[in-house]
């Protein structure tokens, strides 16, 4: 072969990627364009923070679950919020924080609860309610329950 055939050779196979980076470089662009002000959803399931509220995205083919987010705060001798609602069939979040003393959080008739917590530290507990019904939480800790440490978890 000569010089100049292999010369040619060449500017030909450099040619074909310059075509095929191109072509790609337009159609990542047009792609671009018609998503222009689409919001894009991540495709882990969403999580609410701070509100009790359900919230739901989707993706291209499938629902994802919702999960039913609450922070709860333990102290002498009270829960804060005393009322948690959520929706049967929907996993539920629930991290417990102790503010002052020593505490847990039970939930009545659901067989869930967190670890026993000292003043600062917290604990997360998740599961999905399989019946509608009003259940009380509560401190299982001495006589906190007595004395007033309970709320009520509603599910609907």
């Amino acid at each position: 072969m000569t010089k100049t055939t292999i010369a040619v050779i060449i500017a030909v196979i450099i040619l074909l990627f310059a075509g095929l980076w191109y072509v790609n470089k337009s159609r990542s662009e047009k792609t671009e364009v018609e998503n222009e002000g689409q919001v894009i959803q991540p495709s882990s399931s969403p999580v609410l923070t701070a509100s009790p509220s359900a919230q739901t995205n989707s993706t291209d083919s499938a629902m994802t679950e919702t999960v039913q987010e609450f922070a709860v705060d333990g102290s002498n001798f009270k829960f804060t919020p005393s009322t948690l609602t959520v929706k049967k069939g929907l996993p539920v979040k629930i991290t417990f924080k102790s503010i002052q003393g020593f505490h847990d959080l039970r939930i009545e008739g659901l067989n869930i609860g967190t670890k026993q917590i000292a003043t600062g530290a917290s604990d997360i507990v998740t599961f999905t309610p399989d019946k509608v019904g009003t259940f009380e939480y509560y401190c299982s800790i001495g006589q906190h329950r007595q004395m007033g440490m309970k709320g009520m978890l509603v599910v609907q």
